[in-house]
């Protein structure tokens, strides 16, 4: 991970700020969209009513306009009888009217003798016409006829060579009845109609002929805005409407192929109108269909007809996107938020309880078994880990260079203690490796540091275990002490049991036959301290057991017991100072003047 990048509290910090307001933003814009579509949903139904009940009147409306041009002419009529006497007359005065719009294909006159008078739209001119009808009936053309008139059948018209329907009203004066007028809408005029209104909301409207247990395909288009303008001329008496699939209308198409199956989302937001949505190439629709029902009051009490409104969606569609666009940024942001916050509390968590665990451990000294804390992705705690690692090792070197036990009363003591010195009766032990001085002249430097490295290792081993203090190393001997720092009742016990291990453990480590241990033991008051300047102590012993220790050592020379590899010496006073009974052979060599010393001292060989 050296070469890793690594990233600062600040920029995560302001990386998660960022995502969580990208977050927030997202989540209120999807809120919104949200309400928006569903207001939208709980105003559709009544835009769907109103559309279908503008297509109502539209169609209501352009009807009417064909009604009252009918009692236009019939107006003319009463006014003028003349103009039916007179043939260029009557096409004069009704051609004008034919020509003013109204989507009127044809205007006839039926005369009670069955004499009529037609005039149709042809462009650029209309066309008149004077003719004998020996085949229509006189009730339906005659006196029978509601006054305010009446709308045929759908049918195919044979003057107008067009499909259509008639509105038929008779003309009276003064209760005389002078025959009727008939205005005839064909289809396609009627799907102008239709074309007009549907341009109004960008939709379509169809006005189909459809029997029930008829399949879509079927029926037959009354009219229909492709139909608008043109001439249909492949129609006849026999097949005076179009069907669904003579069209080429993709909205109609998918008629016959059922509703589509919207996305969860979108399907949601629709709720029951879901089961009206077609898809036609990338623009969505719903579809109304509105039956027109047979009454007195409807405009075309014959027929059985249905309005077919595609009602465009596009823009709810849109907002729906919209939305799942938010939702899904949102989800994202949410997403790498959550993998950011899981990196950073993984990043920090589990290091600093690492190193809290280990700091625990440091808190006791127990410093030896720890391993380096792993580098992390947050410059701060990798930081602060590195600072760590240098201090453990510092630590553990601080470890071997100072006594364990001082150490650990160091760490559990503070400063304070480290500055105060005590008198107190101790154990000293000193060894010294005889013979070595001279086997060290065929050793290499590494080799001889190998060599005193293993040979102190055995002993502070051995001098740790029975819970003494190693105080120094000088040159190839050790210099240990018991009930210092912290008092011992039975340091002379310990002191000897670690004099006999070590001499068990030694016997089969030298090589050379000249090579043997000298141990020297003493039971004394002592001082221990600090000792040194203030830029650089050594906690140490002093007193006269730590030389009389020393030269009890020095005793082994002249006193080597040549069945072991080590010579143990103590003085009577640690043999005194024996707390609890310890199996040992003790030879007393006898009483020996020390240099320096006034007082004699009593030397035993264990």
């Amino acid at each position: 991970m050296g070469t890793h990048k690594r990233f600062g509290l600040l920029f995560i910090l302001v990386s998660l700020l960022v995502l969580l307001f990208v977050f927030i933003q997202t989540t209120v814009v999807g809120v919104s969209l949200y309400q928006t579509a569903d207001y939208n949903k709980k105003n559709l139904a009544e835009r769907l009513s109103t559309v279908q009940n503008f297509v109502n009147k539209q169609i209501a409306f352009k009807i009417s306009a064909v009604e009252e041009t009918a009692f236009r002419v019939s107006e003319e009529i009463r006014r003028d009888e003349e103009i039916l006497q007179e043939s260029p007359k009557f096409y004069q005065r009704i051609s004008p009217i034919l020509t003013s719009g109204n989507y009127i294909s044809l205007v006839k006159v039926h005369f009670p003798n069955r004499k009529y008078y037609v005039v149709r739209k042809y462009y650029p001119y209309n066309q008149f016409a004077v003719g004998f009808d020996s085949y229509r009936a006189p009730v339906i053309i005659g006196e029978n006829l509601p006054r305010q008139g009446v709308w045929g059948v759908f049918k195919w018209d044979r003057f107008s060579a067009q499909s259509g329907v008639s509105f038929f009203l008779p003309i009276y004066k003064k209760q005389q009845y002078l025959g009727t007028v008939e205005l005839f809408l064909s289809v396609s005029e009627f799907s102008r109609v239709l074309k007009e209104v549907g341009n109004v909301y960008n939709g379509e409207v169809v006005l189909l002929r459809h029997q029930e247990g008829q399949e879509i395909g079927q029926s037959l288009i009354v009219a229909h805005p492709f139909l608008s303008g043109k001439r249909l001329g492949w129609l006849s008496t026999y097949a005076p409407f179009p069907k669904v699939s003579e069209i080429e209308d993709p909205l109609l198409a998918v008629l016959s192929q059922g509703p589509d199956q919207p996305d969860f989302l979108l399907k949601k937001v629709l709720g029951k109108l879901s089961q009206k949505f077609f898809t036609v190439g990338d623009q969505p629709y719903l579809m109304i269909n509105d039956v027109l029902q047979q009454s007195p009051q409807s405009y075309f009490p014959y027929e059985k007809l249905s309005t077919i409104v595609f009602f465009p969606i596009s823009d709810l569609v849109a907002q729906v996107n919209a939305l799942k666009k938010a939702a899904f940024f949102g989800g994202i942001g949410l997403i790498l938020g959550g993998i950011l916050i899981g990196f950073v509390v993984l990043s920090a968590t589990k290091p600093m309880t690492r190193l809290a665990q280990q700091a625990r451990e440091i808190s006791s000294l127990r410093v030896r078994h720890l391993k380096p804390m792993p580098a992390s992705y947050i410059r701060e705690i990798d930081e602060a880990s590195k600072a760590f690692n240098q201090m453990v090792v510092v630590l553990k070197w601080f470890e071997r260079y100072i006594p364990q036990q001082l150490a650990h009363k160091l760490v559990t003591s503070g400063d304070q203690w480290a500055f105060r010195s005590v008198k107190r009766e101790a154990t000293v032990l000193f060894t010294d490796l005889a013979g070595f001085t001279k086997y060290s002249e065929r050793l290499s430097p590494e080799e001889v540091s190998s060599y005193l490295n293993h040979h102190f290792y055995v002993l502070s081993q051995i001098v740790h275990q029975y819970g003494g203090m190693i105080d120094k190393y000088i040159g190839d001997s050790l210099m240990a002490v018991w009930s210092i720092p912290d008092y011992q009742e039975d340091h002379a016990v310990r002191a000897l049991q670690a004099a006999l291990a070590i001499r068990e453990a030694v016997e089969d480590m030298f090589v050379d036959p000249n090579q043997y241990v000298r141990i020297g033991i003493h039971t004394g008051p002592v001082i221990a301290g600090n000792i040194g300047g203030r830029d650089r102590l050594n906690y140490t012993v002093i007193g006269d057991a730590v030389n009389v220790a020393s030269r009890i050592e020095q005793f082994g020379k002249y006193h080597r017991n040549s069945e072991s590899k080590a010579t143990i010496l103590c003085s009577e006073e640690t043999l005194a100072s024996l707390q609890t009974p310890i199996e040992i052979d003790a030879e007393k060599i006898g009483e020996c003047s020390l240099p320096g010393r006034t007082q004699d001292i009593t030397i035993y060989r264990i």
